[in-house]
């Protein structure tokens, strides 16, 4: 995983395997560049179990001031916990703490920091779910469970500070908070169904929305990648398939919003007769 700060400096974050090379991965790595990417240095181990546990489902945020950011899943046997760990100033690294404090599988988790600071992270566990922290990471509130329908996909906070969560399930729903976490909206449809969902918010507030469904396919399993839009977080336009893949199934969007609300989409897709045949699509839009 890349962070890369306004000033150009360079996170690389990633998973190592045991001595033997070998799954799963236990150890979360940092190292820095700040030429660009000619070097990296400051290696660092963040966090490592020494057991027979694995990384999953990790993700990386920046804060206003360069704080770095970092959520994953442990998982050992089939109970799992959410790890969070953070650097104020882009180089020393704080000792990690545990976000979950039950014996029950708490994964598929979704970590945002807003314009104003604030760490805001979901995760799946009897239940989704919220808690956040507006000191940089050193305390966390309660965790709190959010009225969301399915699973939890990914969160974005908008300009004006509203979080937008976009939830895995049939159908795929939106849920909005407009103070802090403390109440949200109920479960609005998007899509009739959707995994993988991606959400981003560009600098008007217009929420985008991406995720594959198969419910349309010839079959099981016969992924497309569809996309939709809101304005005010109530109304989203209508579904609409943008890889209309023949012949393979599609997976793995992902998106991304430039400072002038351009919209970058790219995904993968898979041949139907032939697993080793993969192509990536890409997709831009206002």
């Amino acid at each position: 995983m890349l962070l890369v700060q306004p000033s150009g400096v360079v996170d690389l974050a990633y998973t190592d395997s045991d001595d033997n090379g070998e799954d799963p991965d236990d150890a979360l790595q940092e190292s820095r560049s700040t030429d660009g990417g000619n070097t990296f240095t400051n290696g660092q181990t963040l966090w490592g179990s020494h057991t027979a546990t694995d990384i999953q489902q990790w993700q990386g945020a920046l804060g206003p001031q360069g704080q770095i950011y970092y959520t994953w899943t442990e998982q050992v046997d089939i109970n799992c916990a959410v790890h969070f760990v953070n650097s104020l100033d882009g180089v020393t690294f704080q000792p990690s703490v545990l976000l979950t404090n039950n014996d029950i599988c708490n994964r598929d988790g979704a970590l945002v920091v807003d314009p104003a600071g604030n760490i805001d992270a979901f995760w799946s566990g009897n239940g989704t779910n919220f808690v956040r922290s507006t000191d940089q990471g050193q305390t966390f509130t309660t965790p709190t469970v959010v009225p969301i329908s399915g699973e939890p996909g990914q969160m974005a906070v908008g300009p004006n500070g509203a979080m937008d969560s976009v939830n895995d399930g049939q159908p795929l729903t939106f849920t909005q908070s407009l103070d802090n976490g403390v109440t949200w909206s109920g479960p609005i449809t998007v899509g009739s169904s959707g995994t993988d969902a991606q959400i981003v918010v560009d600098p008007n507030g217009k929420i985008t929305v991406v995720w594959r469904d198969d419910s349309h396919g010839a079959a099981a399993g016969d992924f497309d990648v569809y996309i939709s839009t809101s304005t005010d977080g109530k109304n989203f336009t209508p579904a609409t398939n943008i890889s209309n893949a023949t012949g393979a199934y599609a997976s793995a969007p992902s998106i991304l919003i430039t400072p002038q609300g351009l919209r970058y989409i790219y995904w993968y897709e898979t041949s139907n007769t032939n697993a080793a045949d993969v192509n990536v699509f890409f997709y831009a839009g206002q």
